[in-house]
This record gives structure tokens, sequence and C-alpha cells, in this order.
């Protein structure tokens, strides 16, 4: 009961936005006293909100109870844990992590440096585009007329990784990287609809190192709505 009280609280003040993060959190027995592994969802409204779902989870692609009432864009890097939670949650819509696209790329550049190269390029100037807006500090309307302008290079990206798909051996890293944007296509030009999202799980990703060491609810900064909770179950 206590539980499901603190839960209804957390998507009352989750449901308040319409963007959020999720990154998964694996719990070791030094922290969680179990032996089982297990996994908590980091859920992100802003750089100065985040929320650490108390749900113990047996699978890192298990969907969490805090988004159902959610309706918005929810971005997670997991594509498993994308689709469910657009399953599972009909007012919810998924939006994919570009930084994953890019790490991938990098991972396969000793393998194809002048191909991947290319790839690095195109992807990079959708990282200049939003740093521009965030140095202007735009709002997400303007964001959004910003990112209709430079939607440019995603026909270019796709049309490469779409041979390069076919060109690259099965079990070479470019391969995988190509098949990976491919397949989370939909979910990464998702972006594209709107001003609110950001092109990768920053501000989620970010409380991870805070959160792992984390034991009980933490205020981590002045805002008294700024909470970051923490329980067991």
């Amino acid at each position: 009961a206590r539980l499901e009280a603190r839960q209804r609280v957390l998507r009352q003040r989750l449901t308040a936005s319409a963007y959020l993060q999720l990154v998964t959190l694996p719990l070791t027995p030094a922290l969680d006293g179990a032996h089982a592994p297990a996994w908590h969802h980091v859920i992100a409204r802003s750089a100065d909100y985040l929320v650490l779902d108390p749900s113990r989870l047996r699978r890192p692609n298990q969907t969490t109870p805090l988004l159902a009432d959610f309706s918005g864009y929810v971005q997670v890097c997991d594509g498993a844990l994308r689709r469910a939670l657009a399953r599972r949650h009909p007012g919810l819509t998924p939006v994919g992590c570009w930084g994953q696209v890019r790490q991938e790329c990098l991972a396969a550049y000793p393998e194809w440096p002048k191909a991947v190269l290319l790839l690095l390029r195109l992807i990079d100037r959708l990282f200049d585009s939003e740093d521009e807006a965030d140095a202007a500090g735009l709002s997400p309307i303007q964001r959004w007329q910003v990112r209709q302008s430079a939607r440019s290079p995603l026909a270019w990206l796709h049309r490469l990784a779409t041979g390069l798909r076919r060109r690259a051996r099965p079990d070479s890293r470019l391969h995988t990287a190509c098949a990976h944007l491919l397949g989370d296509w939909d979910d990464l030009v998702r972006h594209f609809e709107t001003g609110e999202t950001r092109l990768i799980n920053e501000l989620a990703e970010a409380c991870l190192p805070l959160a792992t060491f984390a034991k009980r609810p933490l205020m981590p900064t002045s805002d008294p709505e700024a909470i970051l909770a923490w329980e067991w179950v």
C-alpha cells in the first residue's frame, strides 16, 4: 500500500510534463542486498527533476507503472523497452537516442573509416543545429522551427546507412550500427515533430552516478520540486 501511494504521487508529478527521458539502472548485491539481478528505471522530467522508480524490475526491458497515466514523448535508448512501453501505454510516444547511434558508429570506425566518417558528418550536423539552439536559448516552438530547416541530412543519412548495411558483413560493427539506425529510424526522426525533446538522454543519464549511491530521497537542487525519489521495495 505504501508503494502504491508513492507511485500515485510520482505519476502525478511526471504527468505534468510532455516529455520524459528514461534509462535503466542495474542494482548490484552490494547495494540491494539481493542475489537475483534487478533493475530500477530512472526517469527525468527536466534537468532538476529526477525520479527513480521504486519498483524492483526483474528484466531491464520491463515497463514501469509510473507511466500509466502519461501522455507525451518518452525517450529511451533500449529499443525493446521502447517498444514495450509503446504497446502498454497508448498515450506514450516513443523517441530514440541519437547519442547511442553516434556511439555505435564510432565503434565501427576502425573497420570502415571513410564510410563511418560520412555517417558521423551527417549526424554531427544534427547535433550542431541543436547546439546552436541551446546557445540561443530557444523556446520549444523555436527549436521545432530550427529542426525543420535542419532536416536535410536525414534523407542522405538514411540512404547512406541503407547502402552500407547491404555492403558490410553481417557480423561487422558497421552492419550492426546501420541496422540499429534503420531499425530505430521512426523513433529517431520523431524528434523533428516537436521542439520539446533532446537528441540524447542526457538528463536521465546525468543522474546515474548519483542514483547509484543514493539510498534515501535526495534534494539535488534548491528547487523544492526537484526531488530524486528513491525507495526500496
